[in-house]
């Protein structure tokens, strides 16, 4: 046990030591070359992290737990725009092309959270995407009470948000446990998305016969939040 717990900690203070030392080389310009040694070793040492060098840090747990549930707002909203909307809304016609224009509204934010993350930290990009994401779906609800274009924009405006999950987190798995393993230890992580597809459908139903939308709503929004706080104990990742 003791051997096991030395590896854990060992693999996350290699992710540590790396950030660390990327820092002091953008601080100091000065000291740059003294550090890139330094810096060249704690890279090649994250690259060459293996599958269960992954298993066993923190960080690896933090992305793929904070991806399911963030997985969860995309199962409910993409599964009830319509079954939702048309307690307010009786133009079935307006109803089926929201989900035509999601797909079409998704596409140039992609491109937007791809900017955001060659200029800001991976941590902070997942960090907006749940917070923002948290918020909207919370009020997504209300969104009806107003009138149906409304709805239609907030549900474009959320989905392109959620967008940004599929962006950023390939990225962060590349950037936090290097390019050596990299399809291994993202298929990991994706593998606790694929348990949300499994049990948000039903939990979301529960919820829908016994409390109703609202708090079907405001259960996507609260695992967003969970996601949240789960993303801030995640380490930070200078640019390169």
């Amino acid at each position: 046990n003791t051997e096991q717990y030395g590896a854990t900690d060992n693999v996350d203070l290699s992710i540590k030591n790396t950030e660390q030392c990327e820092k002091s080389m953008s601080d100091n310009a000065d000291t740059e070359q003294q550090n890139a040694s330094k810096c060249s070793k704690e890279k090649a040492k994250s690259a060459r992290l293996t599958p269960l060098d992954a298993l066993r840090s923190k960080t690896l747990y933090i992305l793929g737990i904070s991806l399911a549930l963030i997985n969860v707002g995309f199962v409910v909203e993409n599964s009830s725009y319509k079954q939702f909307g048309i307690l307010y809304i009786s133009d079935d016609y307006f109803l089926a092309n929201i989900g035509v224009g999601i797909s079409v509204a998704v596409c140039l934010p992609r491109i937007l959270w791809g900017v955001a993350l060659d200029k800001f930290h991976v941590k902070y990009v997942l960090i907006y995407v749940a917070s923002i994401h948290a918020i909207m779906s919370a009020l997504w609800y209300f969104t009806l009470l107003v009138d149906k274009w409304f709805y239609l924009l907030w549900t474009f405006v959320m989905q392109a948000v959620l967008s940004g999950s599929f962006i950023s987190y390939p990225i962060g798995v590349l950037k936090l446990f290097g390019p050596d393993h990299y399809m291994t230890i993202y298929g990991i992580v994706l593998l606790f998305g694929m348990v949300t597809y499994y049990t948000t459908p039903a939990i979301a139903q529960v919820l829908l016969t016994q409390l109703g939308w609202y708090w079907v709503f405001f259960f996507v929004s609260a695992t967003s939040f969970v996601a949240l706080t789960l993303l801030i104990f995640l380490p930070e990742i200078h640019k390169r």
